[in-house]
């Protein structure tokens, strides 16, 4: 059987400030991956980026007040762009990617969990790559979750891989692992290597980034958190540089969560 590897991309990571993509980033966590897929590994990518590409592809967005309604209109603009580049990516390894989109609740409990498990192994099981992004078009409660501070695609992505027995989950970030970090966001001191539990220390540690994105490290020490004790190891890793396969073949890099 497989060990299936979830790879979750943040959105700074993968689109610049002003709303265009980063073409080279793509290419190079699919090249990492691509490698994954050679040492046995069924790998998911829960992707970011479709807000902050949309935002600027809309001008007429500016004028809506309603926050969450103009933060699920950018999602459905962006959405396509970003999955597109990743598609591309992957083709020009030779491998099928599609886009899957999904809620949390879909990977909850009962026969909507049941089948969108089912659905992910069959899709793997053809080879191809699912790109799982949450439906912000669908799901206003995701999008309240993103302004009010509980993360999205992070919680998505242990959703995600609790639901399928992941091995491992990767969380790609700006930034090399747990660190503190300085009020421009730049990490003032070595990333923490092991967190074999995360308590109060670790947890006074964190702080989203000055800017305010409900996705920064907070959120990701929770749900490393929670992934290691669903028996799943977590790592959470500087997106631009190559750390995929190191951490495959147990090296110290980023941070690492130890499962349970």
């Amino acid at each position: 059987m497989s060990k299936i590897l979830i790879i979750k991309v943040g959105s700074t990571s993968l689109v610049f400030p002003q709303g265009t993509l980063r073409r080279k980033m793509f290419k190079y966590i699919v090249a990492q991956i691509v490698k994954a897929r050679a040492r046995g590994y069924q790998v998911v990518v829960i992707t970011s980026g479709a807000t902050l590409a949309g935002l600027r592809k809309a001008p007429g967005l500016a004028s809506i007040q309603d926050e969450v309604l103009r933060k699920r209109i950018a999602a459905s603009v962006g959405q396509p762009i970003v999955v597109r580049a990743w598609i591309e990516a992957f083709a020009q390894c030779g491998i099928i990617a599609g886009q899957v989109l999904r809620t949390h609740a879909d990977f909850g409990r009962g026969a909507a969990a049941i089948a969108s498990v089912e659905f992910l192994r069959r899709y793997m099981e053809c080879g191809c790559v699912p790109i799982i992004n949450e439906d912000d078009t669908r799901s206003a409660e995701e999008m309240k979750a993103y302004i009010n501070e509980k993360g999205d695609n992070d919680q998505l992505a242990f959703r995600v891989a609790r639901a399928l027995k992941a091995e491992r989950a990767i969380l790609l970030t700006d930034v090399d692992g747990l660190c503190r970090i300085d009020d421009s966001g730049k990490c003032i001191s070595e990333p923490v290597q092991i967190v074999r539990r995360v308590n109060s220390a670790i947890r006074n540690m964190v702080r989203d980034q000055p800017d305010g994105r409900p996705t920064g490290m907070r959120s990701k020490v929770n749900v490393a958190n929670k992934l290691q004790r669903a028996g799943i190891t977590a790592n959470i890793a500087n997106a631009a540089k190559w750390v995929i396969i190191p951490i495959l073949e147990g090296k110290c890099v980023g941070t690492t969560f130890p499962a349970h």
